[in-house]
C-alpha cells in the first residue's frame, strides 16, 4: 500500500506550508538529497507538507532497499520519526484509507502528543490544530534576556484542492534580540514597548490555496525564501515580518517549475495630504512587490534558477506587474520614458545548485539590483550586487557529520534606493541579507547527529560592515568604496545541543562566544562588546 502513496502524492498537491523555522526537516530534506536518495528544488522555500510528505515517503521506499550505500541507520531512523508529523497527508493521499470509518466521527478525531495536537479526518474536511508554547533564557557578562512565545495553529484540506493554514505567535521579550538595524538572524519583528525595556509582538499567518495536477494559487501572509543559502539568502530571505501577496506556482514539467509572487510591503515613511496649507492626514506610503523566478533542470543534478523583481509605489496598482512572466525593468522603462526619477526600483536574479557527486553539494546566488556591464571591467568601479557562495558535504568521510559553509559579500547601495519609498525593505528591515549593503561574512557549520533526535552543531563567524550611506540621491553608486571604512567587525563561535523529545517538542541548550568591535548599534545589548553566553530554551508546535 505504501508503494502506491508515491503516484497519488504527486496527484494531490495541495498547499499548507511548512514553516522555514522547523529546520530539522529541512535539513533532512537536504541531507538526502546531498545522499542522493531524493531530488529537491531547494530555491524557494517554504515547502508544502504534501511536498515534504512525498519527499520523505520517496526516501524511506528507497531506503528500504538494504543496498542503498553510503546511508547510516540514523537516517532511515530519521525518515520513519518524521514522517509521523505528517500522518495525515499521507492519509489523504490514498483513498482506501481515507474511507476506512469516515461514517464514525469518534474513530476520526484523534488526540496525539507525537506531535502535540487534535485532528479530525473527514470525508471533505481535513483539520488538525497544534498548539505552540516556547521559552529561553541567555545570560552573560552584560546581564541576561528572557523570552516566552505561545500561540497556536490551524490548517488542513478541504476536498481533493484546497488547503489552508493560519497560526498565531505572541512573543514577549525582556529586551528585544530583533531590530531592523540589528545584525541578526532572529525573525523581523515589530514591537510594542512595555515598561522596563521589555517588548511584545502578535503575528499572523495564513494562506489559502487552489492547486491542481501541476500548479496552485493561492493568497498568503508569510515569509518566502528565494534562494540557497546556509545562513540567510540573499535574494529573498524571510528575515522580513511576514507579508500579504499572492502566489502563483507551477510545475508543468519535471524539469521546469516557476513562481510568480504580488504582494504588499509595508512601508515606513508617511505619505502625508495637505489642505489648506495643513496636513490633514498621514498614511504609509503604499508600496507593492512583484516577482518572479523560474528553475529549469537540465540533467538531474544541476538546477539553475532565474528571476526578476520589481519594488514599486503608486496610488494606483499598475496591471502590468500582474502579468507573471513579464521582465519587470523593460516595463518600467517604457512606461517611465527612462527616467530614473519616474520609474520604480528593479531587480534580477539567478541561483545554480549542482549536487556534483554523492556527499557534496555547490551553490551560488546572484542579486543585481542596477547592471551595469562595463563596471566588471572597469577599475574602480563596481555593480550593485550581493552574491554568494557556499557548500554542503553531508555523509562523508563520516557518516552523521554535516560540514557547510558559504561566503557572502553585498556592494553598497545594492538593497537601497534613493527614493526611500521604494528601496528593498519591508517594515524597516531588508527583504534580502540580513547584513545589508556594504557587508561580507564567512560562516561555517558543521552537524553530528548521533540519533534522529540529537543534533550537536558547532558554528563558526565572522562579518565585516563598512560604512552606511546615507543620502544617497547625489552619489555615484558605481564608484563608492566596498568596505573600506569598516564600521563593524563581528567574530562569533559557539555550540549548540538540540533534543527532539518528539516531533515538534525540542530543548535546546548551547554556548555562544561573541566578539562585537565598531558601532555598537548593530548588535543588541546583551551581545555589545566581548561574551560569553550560555543559553537553555524549549519549544513546543512550530
Amino acid at each position: 500500500m505504501i508503494m502506491g502513496l508515491i503516484p497519488l502524492i504527486s496527484l494531490y498537491s495541495q498547499v499548507v506550508y511548512e514553516p522555514v523555522t522547523n529546520n530539522s526537516v529541512y535539513d533532512l530534506l537536504d541531507e538526502l538529497a546531498a545522499l542522493k536518495v531524493i531530488s529537491i528544488n531547494s530555491v524557494a522555500k517554504p515547502y508544502s507538507r504534501i511536498y515534504i510528505t512525498g519527499k520523505l515517503n520517496e526516501a524511506k521506499n528507497i531506503l528500504a532497499d538494504t543496498a542503498v550505500r553510503g546511508v547510516s541507520t540514523r537516517v532511515r531512523e530519521a525518515v520513519e520519526f518524521y514522517m509521523r508529523d505528517y500522518a495525515t497527508e499521507l492519509l489523504i493521499t490514498n483513498n482506501e484509507i481515507r474511507s476506512v470509518n469516515t461514517n464514525s466521527v469518534l474513530h476520526n478525531q484523534i488526540v496525539g502528543y507525537d506531535p502535540v495536537g487534535y485532528k479530525y479526518l473527514g470525508k471533505a474536511l481535513n483539520l488538525e490544530i497544534r498548539p505552540a508554547l516556547g521559552g529561553r533564557f541567555l545570560v552573560n557578562e552584560n546581564g541576561n534576556v528572557w523570552e516566552a512565545t505561545g500561540g497556536g495553529e490551524v490548517f488542513g484540506y478541504l476536498g481533493k484542492h484546497i488547503g489552508y493554514y493560519v497560526n498565531v505567535k505572541q512573543t514577549w521579550e525582556s529586551e528585544p534580540l530583533v531590530k531592523p538595524r540589528y545584525f541578526t538572524m532572529e525573525e523581523g519583528k515589530m514591537w510594542n514597548d512595555l515598561k522596563n525595556g521589555s517588548v511584545s509582538n502578535t503575528e499572523w499567518q495564513a494562506g489559502l490555496s487552489v492547486a491542481w495536477n501541476w500548479g496552485d494559487i493561492g493568497v498568503y501572509k508569510d515569509r518566502p525564501v528565494w534562494g540557497n543559502a546556509q545562513h540567510g539568502a540573499n535574494i529573498l530571505s524571510g528575515h522580513a515580518p511576514s507579508f500579504p501577496f499572492i502566489q502563483l506556482h507551477l510545475k508543468p514539467a519535471k524539469w521546469f517549475e516557476f513562481r510568480y509572487i504580488a504582494g504588499v510591503l509595508q512601508s515606513i515613511y508617511l505619505d502625508s495630504i495637505y489642505q489648506g496649507g495643513k496636513i490633514t492626514a498621514s498614511n504609509r506610503v503604499r508600496k507593492y512587490f512583484i516577482g518572479n523566478i523560474i528553475t529549469v533542470i537540465p540533467w538531474k543534478n544541476l538546477q539553475i534558477s532565474i528571476g526578476n523583481s520589481v519594488i514599486y509605489s503608486e496610488k494606483v496598482i499598475n496591471p502590468a506587474f500582474f502579468i507573471p512572466f513579464f521582465f519587470y525593468k523593460s516595463v518600467d522603462q517604457s512606461q517611465s520614458n527612462l527616467s530614473v526619477d519616474n520609474g520604480q526600483n528593479n531587480q534580477f536574479f539567478f541561483d545554480i545548485h549542482y549536487r556534483a557527486f554523492r556527499y557534496f553539494s555547490l551553490y551560488c546566488s546572484v542579486f543585481i539590483d542596477d547592471l551595469k556591464m562595463e563596471a566588471f571591467w572597469k577599475e574602480g568601479q563596481h555593480n550593485e550586487i550581493s552574491s554568494k557562495i557556499g557548500f554542503q558535504l553531508s555523509g562523508w568521510p563520516l557518516k552523521n557529520l554535516t560540514l557547510a559553509g558559504e561566503y557572502t559579500r553585498t556592494n553598497p547601495l545594492t538593497y537601497q534606493h534613493y527614493v526611500t519609498s521604494i528601496d528593498y525593505y519591508s517594515a524597516g528591515y531588508c527583504l534580502g541579507s540580513y547584513l545589508r549593503d556594504n557587508s561580507e561574512e564567512l560562516f561555517f557549520r558543521l552537524d553530528f547527529r548521533p540519533s534522529p533526535r540529537v543534533t550537536l552543531s558547532c558554528e563558526y563567524q565572522f562579518i565585516r560592515h563598512g560604512q552606511d550611506f546615507l543620502n544617497i540621491r547625489y552619489l555615484d553608486n558605481y564608484i563608492l568604496p566596498v568596505l573600506d571604512d569598516i564600521s563593524s567587525r563581528v567574530t562569533a563561535a559557539g555550540i549548540n545541543l538540540d533534543y527532539l523529545l518528539y516531533n515538534r517538542f525540542m530543548l535546546t541548550g548551547g554556548f555562544l562566544f561573541k566578539n562585537s568591535r565598531g558601532d555598537v548599534k548593530y548588535n543588541p545589548l546583551i551581545f555589545h562588546g566581548n561574551t560569553y553566553s550560555v543559553f537553555v530554551g524549549f519549544q513546543i508546535g512550530f
